[in-house]
């Protein structure tokens, strides 16, 4: 049965809420949007981190931490599940599941629960007391999705789901807020840039690698990174120790980030694994010629390549040539962002996102 607004209440839980987070940042725009179509949100953070996204008169936001593994967060998720009453529990990523979907089984009436799986948080296989777990929390959950057919393919391949119990709902992207430069920009070193939270699985070095390898003639090449992370000091230590340490610039939590990516003559994306990469869909809205190594869902965002340049990953020889070869035509960088642009349009657009995460929390145990 169809739920009307007033009743429709999400519960969210996540493990992170960091503000360069392309995840994170794709639930405040969900959250922002449904709120203005009368849906209730609430967060529920299974951490103590300090540097977070402001959901101020959109959502209240929980903590509720616990040392690692402690079989507490389970009691003390059911007690914040029985003071909000929510109608649906959405757990984004194996981080936030197993204890929130078992916190709702002992409840009556009891919630739906939706899982949401947005990339891996490592690039390890799964352990096999994993596999069993996540098959078994499949069971008892209502609705599951990925954000993209290679996510989706990820899921089936390691823990054995099948297809019929994942949807798919790719992130969208704000095209109304993510275009092209209106001019060109002042003359000057190319720059490109890279933006996400660093973190070891986005594989940053791997563009300052690529960087040192570009020939001489493009000795001059400045590197942008935008967001913050674990990563950061290491990513120094590179950079002083391949010589380019005077052409990386870290910008650290940008809050502009279109104002960013028109700042960039191209965009990289350097993950070792990708769902479906919010940055990378943000640059290609820009307007940006992008590479990209091929991993999961950055092959369908790039069209297999026709609307990113797509390279193996951790290959910085690889990474370099195709740079090279952008950075040392005008024309082709043009016709390549506006391939970019035109992909991101047709088939990547918030409104088509939006209208799945309502259907999605309307009628979140099917229709």
């Amino acid at each position: 049965m169809k739920s009307s607004t007033a009743d429709v209440h999400v519960l969210h839980v996540v493990r992170t809420l960091g503000r360069s987070g392309g995840m994170e940042r794709n639930l405040y725009r969900v959250i922002k949007t449904l709120t203005e179509r009368g849906l209730k949100h609430s967060i529920a953070l299974l951490s103590d981190f300090e540097d977070i996204i402001d959901f101020s008169g959109l959502a209240e936001v929980t903590r509720i931490v616990t040392p690692p593994n402690d079989p507490r967060l389970v009691w003390l998720l059911r007690q914040h599940i029985q003071r909000v009453r929510p109608t649906v529990v959405h757990a984004r990523n194996w981080g936030a599941w197993p204890d929130a979907a078992v916190a709702r089984l002992s409840m009556w009436p009891r919630p739906a629960m939706v899982f949401s799986y947005h990339g891996a948080e490592d690039s390890e296989s799964p352990p096999l007391k994993r596999k069993l777990a996540f098959q078994a929390l499949t069971a008892s959950s209502d609705r599951m999705f990925a954000v993209s057919a290679a996510a989706r393919d990820l899921i089936q391949g390691q823990y054995g789901v099948g297809f019929k119990n994942i949807e798919v709902i790719p992130n969208g992207v704000d095209t109304d807020r993510f275009f092209p430069a209106e001019q060109p920009r002042p003359a000057g070193p190319l720059r490109i840039g890279a933006a996400g939270r660093l973190h070891p699985i986005k594989n940053f070095p791997l563009i300052l690698e690529a960087v040192a390898r570009l020939p001489k003639s493009l000795s001059d090449v400045r590197v942008h990174f935008a967001g913050e992370g674990p990563e950061r000091q290491d990513m120094q230590s590179t950079a002083r120790r391949l010589g380019i340490e005077s052409r990386v610039h870290f910008a650290g939590h940008v809050d502009d980030v279109p104002a960013f990516l028109r700042g960039l003559d191209a965009f990289v994306l350097s993950s070792d694994n990708e769902a479906n990469p919010n940055a990378l869909l943000e640059a290609m809205a820009t307007g940006l010629p992008c590479v990209s190594t091929a991993v999961g869902g950055a092959v369908e965002v790039s069209q297999n390549g026709v609307a990113a340049r797509l390279v193996p990953p951790r290959d910085p020889e690889a990474m370099a040539t195709a740079l090279s070869a952008l950075l040392q035509d005008a024309a082709a960088r043009a016709a390549l962002g506006g391939a970019a642009r035109d992909w991101i349009l047709q088939n990547y657009g918030q409104s088509g996102m939006i209208a799945k995460y309502e259907d999605l929390y309307r009628a979140p145990r099917g229709r």
